[in-house]
């Protein structure tokens, strides 16, 4: 950048000079004609950086217009990355409340089932004793019935009451264990619904960590392409700048050619002259 507005000072410099010779006398024919030449070299000079110039800024724009683009997609990639990861973190948390709400589910069950286990034990316990009552007592009135001590109907239905007693409780029993079944059964599916959450909850968190990463990577690449993009565009305005000061010099030059004199080349010093001029009047020349 310093070159080329050096360059731009000494083009100045020299159209400066070209007006300035041009409205010398013929005296200075010479130095007015090596002028205009230097001047329409330094034209032609200047042109060339001009174009060069120009195709530089034509390049960098479309460098810059990609790397706005590209900018602009990873963007775009970034929100939506942020948009799955908050989505993946309300489903994880959807997750987490259901495997609260299982974990309650599963430990009232557990409850429950160690409750009807507990009646279980006693019924079957109050079971067992019934039938050694009713036993014995079955023995009893048929020792009382031998020895003509006890009326058969009296036995019979103490008997009937007895088993009306112990079928009743063999119901109960019965009842509590269909219940445990489908408190077991039920434990299980509670329980592979709590696996499948759990593996549902790790596949999302794996997902979440890749978009995480993801997106790190994406937005670091953001602030270094940004400032890229800012680096170009500071040239791309000094480039301009320049193409701006070398358009304004060459319109110099151009203004500077077009006062010459068309015959300034044809002149000739006044002192190549010398015995060739003719006296300005009539008359003798005296000592």
């Amino acid at each position: 950048m310093r070159r080329i507005t050096t360059t731009i000072q000494l083009s100045f410099l020299l159209v400066f000079t070209v007006l300035t010779f041009s409205a010398v006398p013929v005296a200075h024919a010479e130095s007015d004609e090596d002028a205009e030449i230097e001047a329409q070299i330094q034209s032609q000079r200047q042109r060339e950086k001009l174009l060069k110039l120009k195709n530089t800024i034509t390049d960098l724009q479309g460098t810059l217009d990609r790397d706005r683009s590209k900018y602009g997609k990873l963007r775009t990639q970034l929100r939506h990355a942020e948009k799955a990861i908050g989505g993946l973190i309300r489903q994880i948390d959807i997750v987490d409340r259901k495997l609260v709400q299982q974990k309650k589910r599963m430990k009232g069950l557990q409850s429950e089932r160690q409750t009807l286990l507990t009646d279980l034990a006693r019924q079957r316990r109050v079971l067992a004793g019934q039938i050694r009552t009713a036993y014995a007592m079955g023995r009893q009135e048929y020792m009382k019935l031998l020895l003509n001590q006890q009326d058969p109907s009296v036995m019979g239905r103490t008997l009937v009451y007895y088993d009306y007693l112990n079928r009743a409780r063999t119901a109960k029993i019965s009842a509590i264990d269909e219940s445990v079944v489908k408190l077991e059964k039920l434990e299980v599916r509670i329980t592979e619904q709590t696996a499948r959450l759990k593996r549902t909850r790790a596949e999302q968190l794996a997902q979440k960590k890749k978009l995480e990463k993801s997106r790190v990577n994406r937005a670091r690449v953001l602030v270094k392409l940004d400032k890229k993009i800012r680096t170009r565009e500071e040239k791309l305005q000094i480039y301009r700048a320049d193409a701006k000061q070398l358009e304004t010099l060459m319109e110099g030059l151009r203004d500077a050619l077009a006062d010459v004199p068309a015959n300034a080349g044809q002149r000739k010093a006044f002192k190549s002259q010398r015995g060739r001029l003719r006296l300005p009047v009539r008359g003798k020349i005296t000592a």
